[in-house]
């Protein structure tokens, strides 16, 4: 459709949260506002769509100032609130969403791989879930180990069915596709593997390629000393398939000033990448990335 569709979380002076939510057209233009009220203030980092609705995460990630104004850390997570997701018809009101719990204990689902409408009107939604969290912690607590790619299946007609099932045991974030298939079914997800080695920190050493139509996951694996970031997927020229394209990311070497972009064959996904390039100057670790074609590039400027 080309839309924009996003939210943003704030809170209240009593505590209470609230999103805004808005989409735009593909011209830029506002096409739609809500404004969805929430009992606590929460961190909200992502939202998932599909081809009708928005689904937005309620993990227990809270917001407190009044615990910032006693010198407490102003985020905690509270395992004791179940996660929840609130399901919206595209443009619809703050009142028309339907919020549905996840049974068991809270967790946080920080970035979402992809979302679609189900024929019989269940909506699928597939992201990186961790069960614990603490980013106020020395290093070794934040669990990021304990990050898995998971999929959640929302029934529909119901507020309290929703089945989860873990996908794969590899410990990843950043889950990543082929833009082409947001908010439709899809077959491949991608990933950033975390560094398996103790003394590292909250690092990635592979990429992983998970496929629902199998259930296998595949791993790349960086060399010793080296460090990736998230994985961005580009179809090529006439693709005839959905992973029919190249996986880039950054690479970063800790024994030595170089920088690299890595490219990768996404289909046949192979120990070997197609492509090495050198970065002018280096590059820190940081997150996420975008790949934008030289028209679209040349639309922006000239816009």
């Amino acid at each position: 459709s080309g839309e924009l569709i996003w939210c943003g979380y704030r809170i209240g002076s009593e505590g209470e949260g609230a999103l805004d939510y808005g989409v735009w057209d593909c011209d830029g233009h506002e096409a739609h506002r809500a404004v969805i009220q929430l009992p606590h203030g929460v961190v909200v980092h992502d939202l998932a769509v599909t081809a009708h609705h928005t689904v937005f995460l309620d993990c227990p990630l809270l917001l407190s100032p009044e615990d910032a104004l006693h010198g407490k850390a102003p985020v905690h997570f509270e395992k004791g609130l179940p996660m929840r997701f609130g399901v919206l018809p595209r443009k619809g009101g703050g009142d028309e969403v339907i919020w549905h719990e996840v049974r068991g204990a809270g967790k946080m689902c920080y970035h979402v791989m992809n979302a679609f409408d189900e024929p019989n009107g269940d909506i699928l939604v597939v992201g990186c879930c961790s069960p614990d969290l603490d980013l106020f912690s020395d290093i070794g607590g934040v669990g990021f180990r304990d990050v898995r790619l998971v999929e959640w299946r929302i029934s529909a007609g119901t507020r309290d069915c929703v089945t989860e099932r873990r996908l794969s045991e590899v410990p990843c974030e950043f889950p990543r596709i082929n833009d082409n298939y947001i908010g439709v079914p899809f077959r491949f997800g991608y990933a950033a593997v975390f560094s398996p080695r103790e003394d590292d920190g909250p690092v990635f050493t592979g990429i992983l390629k998970y496929d629902r139509w199998s259930g296998e996951t595949a791993i790349h694996e960086m060399s010793t000393g080296q460090y990736c970031s998230e994985p961005i997927f580009v179809p090529r020229r006439h693709a005839v398939g959905e992973d029919d394209g190249y996986l880039l990311f950054h690479v970063h070497d800790q024994d030595g000033p170089t920088s690299y972009v890595d490219i990768l064959d996404a289909s046949s996904f192979t120990q070997k990448t197609t492509c090495r390039l050198k970065m002018p100057h280096r590059v820190p670790f940081g997150f996420h990335s975008l790949w934008v074609t030289a028209d679209h590039s040349r639309t922006d400027v000239d816009a």
